[in-house]
């Protein structure tokens, strides 16, 4: 079930729904005689709160079903985005470490109790086994299964004491250490990890009952409030500060929040029904254009039925002639190729010329020869069109189709300037397609959201953006063709370099809009890495596992890029799965998995080593989701 699609919101759903709810349903009736069985109402005394880390499938499980909890009056709260460790009771608690450290203290064979638990569960595995329901690729995996769970219960009823459970919520200021009721300010605050001072607690005290104002009627403190009040704001690892987004597409990255709220419902329906306006209007956009090519065609193949005197049907043109074919214009022939001709594959491929009609007779290959020879071929586009509008479609598996939005240039000359960075952020069409087709609208620079006219300040950091593209686009240039100097003397010439150097403005487009630079590029060194220290900018690669693309690992404990790497052929989850193998491995089998291993491999005590390889060091730095099909792509001749 691990490497299952979809599994871990499905243990999430299984845990929700067969575990907390009847846990919690459970305890009323044990401590409060209440049986929630019954159908009453559940009195408000018997409130019962949830707290939860922000992993995507935990919170997309606890937002889908989230009338389940209410209805069991259970409070949904997930905690403060990257400080889980300082915050959240659980990992604060001493359970686990105690669990960890008595684990590797005892051994199934210990006791007599042990003993007798350890023969019984390897009876129970044997009979999985027999009948097929239990698998052990390696019999060391079974001998080590059987041992902890042998031992589990007696290390469990040692380390999960009523004690140790309640410190992680008394260190966390949860409740005080006396009656376990009350919240502590001093222990909150002790979470942070520098010293508080005086004037920030002072307002703090100030704001409190603005802030818990906010809490009651939106469920969360907007950034916005922060800032009014003149709090600091959080930095990252290397000391940048980090603006934290208030989208209710990322909740996993913002603040404690309390998710049962009406007000974040009520927003969270709001995204879904944008969201299938946006795909409603999409598959609008994919009809039109579709007819438009139905249309062409059909003109096309009347105008050659007319000059023959038959009626207009496809099956008619094999009596057509070059010279019939030698009257369309070039565009026109240039359409019929790519509607007839079933080898073709890529736009690229069809001639750039129409030619005359003595050079089609001799066999010399241009557009009028190959439209002729394939007259006789049946048209590719299908009669019906992409989307049925009266029908609701699954938006997941809805390919997205990519004809028209980027602009892609073929390789037809040594003219670099087809087109500028700073024109291409000037082109609200091109940015609104690259923005839906990478999932960047929670990414882009302010003056790039707005659909209102710019304001003077949102202007000029529009100006500054376009400059700094167009600098951009000279660096990268440059950078290339230093490139291509190390690479073998036979490779120098190929055409990839030649189609890099072409799309190198897009590249610098694409880069600015996303906002993966540094912010001062023309201070950079020659050599000097281009991208932006801070991770927060791009997106982590658990958001988007299905994406094939290009990806990073960053080195949170240094602030810099360690590694880059692409995938195709699957999404990026299975590919980092292979790098986590890689790092879990006893024997390195690079020198990256040598300088980073996993920490649960013995190479971890190594002196040598730079860090430990963790899924959150991943990010996505530009992805297409495995489903994106490429139908007729337009590219520039």
């Amino acid at each position: 079930m691990r490497k299952m699609e979809g599994a871990d919101r499905i243990r999430y759903e299984y845990y929700q729904r067969e575990v907390l709810i009847p846990f919690i349903n459970g305890v009323r009736k044990e401590l409060d005689d209440f049986d929630a069985s019954a159908g009453t109402s559940i009195p408000k005394k018997l409130t019962a709160v949830s707290w939860c880390d922000g992993d995507l499938a935990q919170i997309a499980t606890i937002v889908s079903d989230i009338e389940r909890l209410t209805e069991n009056l259970i409070l949904a709260l997930k905690q403060n985005a990257a400080r889980s460790a300082a915050e959240q009771a659980a990992d604060l608690a001493r359970v686990f470490n105690n669990l960890k450290a008595l684990i590797e203290k005892y051994s199934g064979d210990d006791s007599a109790g042990t003993k007798m638990m350890k023969k019984r569960i390897e009876a129970a595995m044997k009979t999985l086994e027999d009948i097929g329901d239990l698998k052990m690729s390696k019999a060391n995996h079974k001998k080590a299964l059987l041992d902890f769970l042998a031992i589990l219960p007696l290390a469990a009823t040692k380390a999960a004491t009523v004690e140790h459970i309640q410190h992680g919520f008394i260190q966390n200021g949860m409740i005080d250490r006396e009656t376990k009721r009350f919240p502590v300010l001093a222990n909150i605050l002790g979470t942070c990890t520098r010293d508080v001072l005086i004037k920030e607690l002072e307002m703090l005290l100030d704001a409190f009952p603005d802030l818990l104002e906010q809490v009651n009627k939106y469920g969360r403190i907007p950034e916005a409030v922060f800032d009014h009040y003149g709090f600091a704001r959080d930095v990252t690892p290397n000391g940048d500060e980090y603006i934290r987004p208030d989208s209710v597409r990322q909740t996993h990255m913002r603040r404690a929040e309390f998710l049962s709220s009406e007000f974040q419902a009520g927003l969270r329906l709001q995204d879904i029904e944008e969201k299938k306006m946006a795909v409603q209007a999409k598959r609008l956009k994919d009809n039109m254009m579709h007819q438009q090519h139905l249309d062409t065609n059909a003109a096309i193949v009347k105008k050659l039925c007319d000059m023959i005197g038959k009626d207009a049907d496809e099956s008619h043109l094999k009596d057509c002639r070059l010279k019939h074919f030698a009257k369309l214009n070039s565009p026109e022939l240039k359409a019929f190729i790519r509607y007839h001709d079933d080898s073709l594959r890529y736009v690229k491929d069809i001639p750039t010329t129409k030619g005359t009609l003595e050079e089609a007779t001799r066999g010399l290959r241009n557009r009028i020869l190959v439209a002729y020879q394939c007259r006789n071929k049946p048209s590719k586009l299908d009669e019906g069109l992409p989307h049925n509008l009266d029908e609701v479609e699954d938006d997941d598996e809805a390919a997205i189709q990519l004809d028209d939005l980027v602009i892609v240039h073929t390789v037809d000359g040594d003219d670099d300037e087809v087109v500028s960075p700073s024109e291409l952020l000037s082109n609200q069409s091109w940015i609104q397609s690259v923005i839906k087709l990478f999932c960047l609208e929670e990414y882009i620079p302010s003056c790039f959201k707005s659909e209102a006219p710019l304001n003077a300040q949102q202007k000029k950091e529009l100006t500054e953006l376009q400059s700094k593209a167009d600098i951009l686009v000279k660096m990268l240039r440059q950078r290339l063709k230093e490139h291509v100097k190390i690479r073998a003397i036979s490779r120098r010439d190929h055409w990839v370099w030649k189609l890099s150097r072409k799309n190198l403005a897009l590249v610098a487009a694409y880069m600015i809009l996303a906002g993966h630079t540094k912010s001062r590029i023309a201070c950079i060194k020659e050599g000097g890495s281009l991208l932006s220290p801070n991770a927060n900018k791009f997106a982590p690669c658990r958001m988007q596992p299905k994406h094939e693309g290009c990806y990073l690992f960053f080195d949170y404990n240094d602030g810099v890029f360690i590694r880059s790497g692409k995938v195709t052929g699957g999404g990026v989850e299975s590919r980092l799965m292979q790098h986590k193998s890689g790092a879990e491995a006893e024997i390195a089998s690079s020198n990256f998995y040598d300088l980073y291993p996993s920490e649960s491999t013995a190479r971890s005590d190594k002196r040598d080593k730079r860090g430990f390889l963790k899924i959150y060091w991943r990010c996505l730095l530009l992805g297409l989701i495995q489903t994106v099909t490429l139908p007729n792509l337009q590219v520039k001749m």
